[in-house]
């Protein structure tokens, strides 16, 4: 079942959804290489490539999660 989030989402948003779907923070920064923190990072800046693996985990747009970094086109 598709999420009901609507604008940009909070930290706890994507924790959410990432579990939702068996993922966990730590699992994410496995997969990708990285820390943990450099996972929880992108709360305040960007992470192009950790901004993308999130919305691909959690089977959305980077736009639709964070849409001040990611204008439509």
């Amino acid at each position: 079942m598709a999420s009901m989030i609507h604008g940009p989402w909070t930290w706890h948003d994507v924790k959410c959804e990432l579990a939702k779907g068996g993922h966990t923070i730590r699992s994410l920064a496995a997969n990708l290489g990285v820390t943990p923190q450099a996972i929880s990072k992108v709360k305040h800046s960007r992470s192009e490539r950790i901004e993308k693996a999130i919305a691909k985990a959690v089977r959305r747009d980077p736009h639709e999660i964070w849409p001040e970094r990611y204008p439509r086109r």
